[in-house]
């Protein structure tokens, strides 16, 4: 289903292996009694032009390791509430926005109250022909809800990769490269790691931006890096931020560490 002619509105099915192209933005939805996508293989969507939302879960529901992969020529887009899961072997997640150039715009937005959980695979966010070494990128005109972040999760998201790597790379234009809002989770444990680098095109914002009752840990041996660029920023507004490194090293990184209104408890094994 690769034919660069493609043109559906919106996406739903049962499958095993899937690789679906469309020449146009496109939604992972309900189509008749069919909500979002059952998979028992690996997936791969991708836009040629403009966004792909997710407006249903996905999930997958049987058989082994597999990869879901989408791509996205400008953003990739959660509606509040939708999730990806693994019920039966790893998943590996990948969320690869402006995939077909490295320099073009493309964020990625999750709405709120959204789960990513793996069972075991990796997690990655960015952006262009390596969503591991390339950022997810904001917008220069201001976009009516994720305005000029790289990467924006809502209130309530939460990335279990359980043991699988969490990488998240964003910048922002003229804001944060990666802002994560209230009661976010961000967690794995076994060797899995959790990675973030957020810039900004403006020197004054933050790369990163965490926000109350939050927590960020890994309870085996793999690190947490937070890489703030310019600016790594900890915003707490009567609840407690927790980034906790149980067997791993704990590396905060950037020109300065800005902690506002913030209850914050950082644990990490110190090289004993």
């Amino acid at each position: 289903m690769t034919n660069t002619g493609n043109n559906i509105a919106t996406l739903a099915g049962n499958t095993g292996d899937l690789n679906y192209v469309d020449s146009d933005a496109f939604t992972v939805g309900t189509v008749n009694l069919t909500d979002g996508i059952a998979a028992t293989g690996t997936v791969e969507l991708s836009t040629l032009t403009g966004d792909l939302t997710v407006a249903a879960d996905i999930a997958k529901t049987a058989g082994g390791d597999a990869s879901l992969i989408l791509k996205s020529y400008r953003d990739i887009l959660f509606n509040s509430g939708f999730d990806i899961t693994s019920s039966t072997g790893a998943l590996d997640v990948v969320l690869n926005a402006h995939y077909s150039s490295d320099v073009a715009e493309g964020s990625i937005y999750l709405a709120g109250s959204n789960s990513i959980s793996t069972n075991g695979g990796d997690i990655t966010m960015g952006g262009g022909t390596n969503p591991l070494t390339i950022s997810a990128i904001a917008h220069a005109v201001s976009e009516a809800t994720y305005d000029k972040r790289g990467i924006l999760a809502g209130n309530n998201t939460s990335l279990n990769a359980a043991g699988g790597d969490i990488s998240l790379l964003g910048e922002g234009n003229n804001s944060f490269g990666i802002q994560l809002l209230s009661g976010t989770t961000v967690t794995t444990s076994n060797t899995g790691s959790i990675y973030m680098r957020g810039s900004s095109t403006n020197v004054s914002s933050a790369g990163i931006v965490l926000r109350e009752d939050s927590t960020f840990s890994t309870t085996g041996t793999g690190d947490i890096e937070l890489d703030g660029q310019n600016l790594l920023r900890m915003n707490g507004e009567g609840g407690p931020i927790s980034i906790l490194s149980t067997n791993g090293n704990l590396i905060l990184k950037g020109d300065s560490l800005a902690l506002a209104n913030t209850w914050a408890t950082l644990a990490a094994r110190m090289g004993l």
